[in-house]
């Protein structure tokens, strides 16, 4: 059984989830405690879920074996993305220097795996590193340091020395107390970092943590001298991103659900901006006092939420499956269909259209269709004078729509067309390197494609004017 601990937006559904996959909560918020009825659970945990920056979905960090059981059964979800660092955070590498490129060596830590360490260090010479920061593609460097890192439960041992205490531990004499304690015990040249979970321990069990921290940092000293590079010495904590798509999210509202009173949408809703968020609130809080209340919120939410957006500015956010969020030109909803609206985005800028390689000049503008039924978000150009220029079709995953923003997660391909050319599907090899990096799955590339062919022969028999 697995310890996690939840944080965010989506710790309701998620604690649901997890309980139901046999996992051990712990470490649990007050609302968490009081809607699960559990007593609060000290001890460290194997695994922490929380929000990304962006509210799209989650950050998940902790034991590899953990974080792989995690990822296994979140992924059974529709409309779930995720990827995994290619090497934990804070692991220790007997590695190879390959090369120098300005300050820095660029060091072999796996086959096939590269990191760059700041420095000169002779090219051919083997060195002792960690995982500073990791990366989620071998196409990109991993950032590396010098020495051995330690990863326990209560501490972290860092090359150095120095004292750092968890930013999440704000009890002064538990601070003190923890201070305290690391200066009083030997681990030269070493910096101890304390984690959060140490302020739920007493000082025998931290005492001991630190102790069998420093005794594995002088055993990976000696495991790195005798390693044949490149070569793992130790592992750290896996970190892996979540995202959820539209449809994620309506099974995350399902699972909220079975806990509290929650409205469709919920999910989708809570991760836009405050507008949307608080009005959330506001309407699951009313429809708990009223039950006819609760019935027509339940039957006319979605398209009274639609309805209330024309001539409403909403911002678009663009998010793209190596976790990259775009934030296009926002727009003003000029008119609303039946799920959906459609948007009026007016540029003021020079430049070129993307994948339509036609010039975008000041006034042109995008009337970009988007419906949340669909697997694609429409965006047709205009000159300033009302010429058609192009049609740009975005592959995604079905639209959310909420009061702030609208926002899916782009496919990688796409369908463009301009006035004087055929319809063609661009960006095929970026959704091949999704594939290739199992960022997607077999069945939802086919289908990308698939969407992207019958969007193709639809322009072909259409005429542009």
């Amino acid at each position: 059984m697995f310890k996690i601990r939840i944080r965010g937006i989506y710790a309701t559904a998620l604690t649901n989830l997890a309980q139901k996959w046999g996992y051990r909560i712990v470490q649990a918020t007050e609302p968490i405690r009081e809607r699960f009825n559990i007593e609060f659970d000290r001890a460290p945990p194997d695994l922490t879920v929380k929000d990304l920056d962006h509210k799209e979905g989650v950050l998940v960090i902790g034991r590899p074996e953990a974080v792989k059981d995690f990822l296994t059964k979140i992924g059974e979800i529709e409309g779930v993305f995720t990827r995994k660092a290619v090497v934990e955070l804070r692991s220790t590498f007997r590695g190879v220097v390959r090369e120098v490129k300005g300050n820095e060596s660029i060091v072999e830590i796996s086959p096939g795996i590269y990191g760059k360490l700041r420095g000169f260090y002779p090219v051919g010479s083997e060195i002792t590193v960690y995982v500073r920061k990791p990366t989620f593609s071998k196409k990109e460097y991993v950032e590396l340091s010098e020495g051995v890192a330690v990863v326990q439960p209560y501490v972290t041992l860092l090359p150095r020395g120095g004292i750092k205490l968890s930013e999440h531990i704000r009890d002064p004499e538990k601070r003190k107390e923890l201070l305290t304690l690391a200066y009083s015990m030997n681990v030269s040249g070493y910096c101890v970092k304390w984690r959060s979970s140490a302020q739920y321990a007493d000082l025998l069990q931290l005492s001991e943590a630190l102790k069998k921290a420093y005794e594995k940092a002088l055993e990976l000293e000696k495991a790195a001298k005798n390693a044949e590079a490149p070569a793992k010495i130790s592992e750290g904590e896996s970190i892996a991103e979540v995202l959820f798509a539209s449809q994620a999210k309506r099974e995350l509202d399902k699972a909220r659900k079975e806990v509290l009173y929650t409205i469709d949408g919920h999910h989708a809703f809570k991760s836009s901006g405050t507008v949307s968020s608080v009005v959330t609130d506001f309407l699951e809080h009313m429809a708990s006092l009223d039950e006819d209340l609760r019935k027509y919120i339940e039957e006319k939410l979605e398209k009274l939420h639609i309805s209330f957006l024309r001539g409403r500015k909403i911002s678009i956010k663009h998010i793209k499956l190596s976790g990259e969020v775009i934030k296009l030109t926002p727009g003003i909803v000029v008119d609303v269909l039946e799920n959906g609206v459609i948007l009026k985005r007016v540029f003021t800028s020079k430049g070129v259209y993307d994948g339509l390689n036609i010039a975008k000049e000041p006034g042109d503008y995008d009337l970009m269709e988007v419906n949340t039924r669909e697997w694609y978000v429409v965006h047709k150009y205009f000159s300033k004078n009302g010429d058609l220029k192009g049609v740009y079709i975005s592959i995604s995953t079905p639209p959310e729509i909420s009061f702030d923003e609208i926002k899916y997660i782009d496919l990688a391909v796409d369908v463009v067309r301009t006035r004087d050319s055929e319809p063609k599907i661009i960006d095929r090899k970026e959704l091949d390197m999704y594939l290739e990096e199992n960022l997607i799955s077999r069945e939802l590339y086919e289908k990308a494609i698939k969407i992207a062919e019958e969007l193709v022969n639809k322009l072909k028999s259409e005429k542009l004017v």
